[in-house]
């Protein structure tokens, strides 16, 4: 597991982990967090991610959505990140081919709707609404990466 950070100014880099701590199901979220917390007593970095799904999981009400296969939870537990001048990375080509939503439109215009309810009705203030994409890719990601940073140009 290799991992890449680059965030208003500061470029880090996490190669070979000493361990990778991952969660694919809600019943284990809160066991891998407080193995996160050991790790991180223990003077380890922490570098991976926790999906935007891990969120049911800490909802009581949501508790029984059904789960992917990708993972709620992935870290990587490093000593310390390594210079990534030593590590240079050569882009190269890419191709993203056959772009799609997870969703219709007329899904999506319906879950709308449904925001607007919410929002008319004041149960909320404010939702943020994602989506999935999918597509089929081929190449470098890191280029890819490099191409969407440089295409919006916004820190996070």
């Amino acid at each position: 597991m290799e991992i890449r950070f680059q965030f208003l100014g500061s470029d880090l880099l996490f190669r070979k982990p000493d361990f990778i701590l991952s969660c694919n199901d809600n019943n284990g979220l809160k066991g891998v967090f407080a193995d996160l917390e050991k790790a991180l007593d223990a003077g380890y970095w922490a570098a991976g991610y926790l999906s935007f799904e891990a969120g049911y999981a800490l909802e009581s009400k949501l508790n029984n959505f059904e789960m992917s296969e990708f993972p709620l939870f992935r870290f990587g537990l490093y000593r310390s990140p390594v210079d990534p001048q030593d590590f240079p990375l050569e882009p190269g080509d890419f191709q993203v081919r056959s772009f799609r939503y997870g969703l219709t439109y007329p899904q999506y215009e319906k879950n709308i709707q449904h925001i607007r309810d919410y929002i008319a009705s004041g149960d909320v203030y404010q939702i943020t609404y994602c989506l999935k994409a999918f597509f089929d890719f081929e190449g470098d990601p890191w280029n890819l990466y490099q191409t969407l940073l440089r295409d919006q140009p916004v820190p996070y």
